[in-house]
């Protein structure tokens, strides 16, 4: 049986969705508050999320934001009105999220359901663990873990960090099988990130892969003098971003 994660205020709307998908899926419910739903993902992904958008607060953007950047696999139903559409609308603007009316709480919610599971399954088809190498992708630029995320997610996992901070605190978690790491970075720059993971037992033999729009010469050589195992120019393609991740993964 299909998980689906419930996100929402927990009121009448919230408990008739809730009834609903337990006809045919498993619910797990959560309130909106980001911290218990990134806990909840990290026991148990869900095939689905259902996220009621009645009388949400800010959380509610954190959440989504939260689900674009770090769990693109898994598609989104948001149930509101067309004023909640309107308040979200840039997320319905990606084919992760879809919108659906607050009095579409039958067979009409279960049906897009079932079209936004099949769609991800084609999408980001399963495979075993073993199979799927790990990127982490180091950047402060969200636009650019947006794209890498979507260029990448169907062939490996993605881990994202908007910092090096960020990043190492993700490491700890998971250790990656190849880093992508910009080099402008605000208060930690990619060079400092590069020395500072490094400098993690775990990290010695992780290859690291400067992405970069810094095009001048001496900075390069430089750079190059950490021996990383790359050094792309942004923007980088998608051709040449999977031949660098062959190269250095084998």
């Amino acid at each position: 049986m299909k998980q689906i994660l419930m996100i929402g205020k927990f009121n009448s709307v919230f408990e008739d969705i809730a009834a609903t998908l337990k006809l045919k899926y498993h619910v797990q419910m959560s309130v909106d508050n980001l911290d218990m739903v990134k806990g909840l993902l990290k026991i148990n992904k869900p095939d689905a999320v259902v996220f009621c958008l009645i009388g949400l607060d800010m959380d509610g953007r954190k959440i989504m934001t939260e689900l674009q950047f770090y769990h693109v696999e898994i598609p989104v139903i948001c149930v509101g009105s067309r004023t909640d559409k309107g308040i979200y609308g840039e997320f319905f603007q990606n084919k992760q999220f879809c919108w659906v009316s607050r009095d579409a709480i039958n067979e009409e919610l279960l049906g897009v359901v079932s079209n936004m599971l099949a769609a991800a399954a084609k999408k980001h088809p399963k495979q075993n663990s073993g199979e799927r190498k790990t990127v982490l992708v180091v950047d402060d630029n969200p636009i650019l873990l947006r794209s890498m995320n979507g260029i990448l997610s169907s062939h490996y996992d993605v881990m994202l960090a908007n910092s090096g901070t960020k990043a190492m605190t993700m490491i700890g978690q998971r250790v990656p099988d190849v880093v992508f790491l910009d080099c402008e970075m605000p208060v930690c720059d990619g060079k400092m990130t590069y020395k500072m993971l490094k400098d993690l037992d775990e990290m010695k033999d992780v290859p690291i892969v400067f992405l970069t729009g810094i095009n001048d010469a001496s900075y390069i050589q430089d750079a190059l003098k950490l021996q990383p195992a790359g050094y792309l120019l942004k923007p980088a393609s998608k051709d040449r971003i999977f031949e660098t991740l062959q190269r250095v993964l084998g």
